[in-house]
């Protein structure tokens, strides 16, 4: 059981900046701990602590029982502007004046009319009581230039950001964090930015997506909500050019997309559950990446289906259906695809040498509107196959062999055709611009 003493040994936390949302909490013996249950009472990454005089506390020893703190998230102490009465404060304390009349924190060497900004209200009058009021209060003109002794913030250094309609608030050196940033260049003194009836500066972007970069400014750390698409924050990112949060919030896309890839194990699978004969479906699978070299992958549905940079080498894809499939960058060398109808589906930069497509016994391949773009296709064979306006861009077709094949606008420029057999080809409306090919036969039908 705590005894009396123990119970009481607790202090007010509140975020820095603030003096609402604060959280009772209970003093612990070591200083990591004290730090980790602030955290996760105000749901902030809080790494320093400050007394309301701004003085920093760094251990556990330093803390006073019923003390009031302000928890921040590396940033230095924020004095508080009570937002009624327009006074700055340090931890709330509003009273404090010199003998003179000027506040405590006012040199009291300065004279009430120096240009720093102080103008000190004597009120000397009656209340609602009809009592006589005798006391001094202080007060500050809207636009406070900091002291030399640098106790007061400036209070053009907050900002409103009214982002897609939700209000931000925020200081200018959170926003000036990072110089490279759209974020800084709008609030340097060359920009005109539009503000709303309020004087917030309006900013035509989504909220939602914009509130983890504002706390990436703040933190340092990227925290998103549930809810929340990571990619919609990465774009965002990119728009207002964040350079430090761009790269890691690529990383998190990146995985998340791979997060939803087939494994190998999970395609065997799928085939062990059925017969090589029967028609599977497997449209529109996400299979980017992954090694599936020497499968028996016949008759299977892969349309529009996401094979890029997978490992189809030595595979057999005979009669497979890809129509519309990405394949940019896969490994399909010695593959077999006799049948397979390719139709619209994008091989640019593929590996292809010596895969085969040769029509036998009516299995002729189906590859029109193929995109080849800047893929290798050494050795490979097309005899008999429809590749009617496919693109061949710039692909290396050295000792291929097209005979019989239909290349009927087909887009041959600037592709190596060396040792290439076009023997009974149609090469009707064929663009041979800038090949380089050493051809052995060549025929028109």
């Amino acid at each position: 059981m705590l005894s009396m003493t123990d119970s009481r040994k607790r202090v007010t936390v509140f975020q820095n900046g603030k003096r609402i949302g604060g959280k009772a909490i209970s003093i612990p013996k070591k200083w990591p701990e004290f730090l980790k249950i602030i955290s996760k009472k105000l749901n902030i990454p809080v790494s320093r602590i400050f007394n309301e005089d701004g003085g920093e506390i760094d251990e556990i020893e330093a803390i006073v029982p019923k003390e009031i703190l302000y928890a921040s998230c590396g940033e230095n102490f924020i004095f508080i502007k009570d937002v009624q009465t327009g006074v700055t404060t340090i931890g709330g304390n509003t009273s404090l004046v010199n003998s003179n009349g000027t506040p405590s924190y006012y040199p009291a060497a300065l004279p009430y009319n120096s240009p720093i900004g102080f103008t000190p209200l004597l009120n000397s009058g009656t209340n609602s009581d009809g009592c006589t009021n005798t006391s001094t209060t202080t007060t500050m003109i809207t636009n406070i230039n900091s002291l030399n002794n640098g106790m007061i913030l400036n209070n053009s250094e907050w900002v409103s950001l009214n982002v897609g309609g939700r209000i931000f608030s925020t200081t200018r050196t959170t926003i000036l964090r990072d110089k490279e940033s759209m974020l800084a260049k709008m609030f340097s003194e060359s920009w005109d930015s539009a503000k709303d009836i309020n004087g917030a500066y309006l900013i035509d972007r989504s909220p939602d997506y914009f509130a983890p970069l504002l706390n990436f400014l703040r933190c340092g750390t990227i925290t998103i909500d549930d809810g929340i698409n990571i990619e919609g924050v990465y774009q965002e990112a990119r728009f207002f050019n964040i350079t430090g949060m761009v790269d890691k919030l690529a990383s998190m896309v990146e995985r998340k997309s791979r997060s939803d890839v087939f494994t190998r194990k999970d395609v065997i699978s799928i085939l062990l559950t059925s017969s090589s004969n029967s028609s599977l479906r497997c449209q529109g699978l996400n299979l980017a990446g992954v090694d599936l070299s020497k499968l028996d992958l016949r008759n299977i549905n892969f349309k529009m289906t996401n094979f890029k940079e997978t490992n189809l080498s030595k595979c057999n894809l005979d009669n497979a259906l890809l129509q519309e499939a990405d394949l940019s960058g896969a490994d399909l060398s010695g593959a077999s695809l006799r049948g397979t109808n390719l139709t619209g589906a994008n091989l640019e930069s593929c590996n292809l040498k010596g895969a085969n497509f040769e029509d036998r016994g009516g299995q002729r391949a189906t590859l029109e509107n193929v995109n080849f773009k800047n893929a290798t296709l050494e050795e490979a064979n097309f005899s008999g196959a429809n590749l009617r306006v496919c693109n061949f861009k710039n692909a290396n077709l050295e000792n291929c062999n097209f005979r019989g094949a239909d290349l009927a606008g087909a887009n041959l420029e600037d592709c190596n055709l060396r040792g290439a057999n076009l023997h009974k080809a149609n090469l009707i409306g064929v663009n041979l611009r800038g090949a380089n090919f050493d051809i052995r036969t060549v025929s028109s039908r």
